[in-house]
């Protein structure tokens, strides 16, 4: 009985210890870098530069509209926060179909993509400036590749 549930035990552990192997792994780094900030009449010009680079062995397929490709943000996609808490995000929410192939990008293994976004258009930067920290996360979804996108944080500082 004694060596039936050390067996069990040590069978256990290893699958304790081999659990993460199935956990899908992220090639996908996300750098962000400060474009523009300027203040126009009264709104903010924040462009961020956002840079998707594969650093896996295989093609990773980015979803463009969640990764705004386009340079336009569809989705609350961007974590914006102040010493006073997080920005509102402003702008659409869209639902949508899961996207046909062309509706991916097709990142190859040490390539990027990169789009450059306004987050002045779609988040609420308040008109006396501050200092920002800037992340991007979102899922890839419909992908095949189906992992939680995060970037680097970057910090932006709107002069009052």
């Amino acid at each position: 009985m004694t060596t039936r549930l050390l067996l069990l035990f040590a069978s256990l552990l290893v699958l304790v210890a081999h659990a993460d192997d199935k956990a899908p792994s992220n090639p996908m780094h996300i750098t962000l870098t400060k474009k523009t900030v300027e203040r126009r009449g009264d709104h903010w010009v924040v462009k961020v530069g956002v840079k998707f680079t594969n650093t896996g062995k295989k093609v990773f397929e980015l979803d463009k509209l969640t990764a705004a490709l386009d340079g336009k943000v569809g989705n609350d996609v961007f974590s914006i926060t102040s010493a006073s808490g997080p920005l509102e995000y402003r702008g659409m929410m869209m639902k949508r179909a899961p996207p046909g192939p062309s509706g991916f990008a097709k990142v190859a293994p040490g390539a990027w993509v990169e789009t450059v976004i306004d987050l002045g258009e779609t988040y609420g930067f308040p008109a006396a400036g501050g200092r920002f920290t800037v992340k991007f996360r979102s899922a890839n979804h419909f992908s095949v590749d189906d992992v939680q996108l995060e970037s680097d944080e970057l910090v932006l500082v709107l002069p009052p």
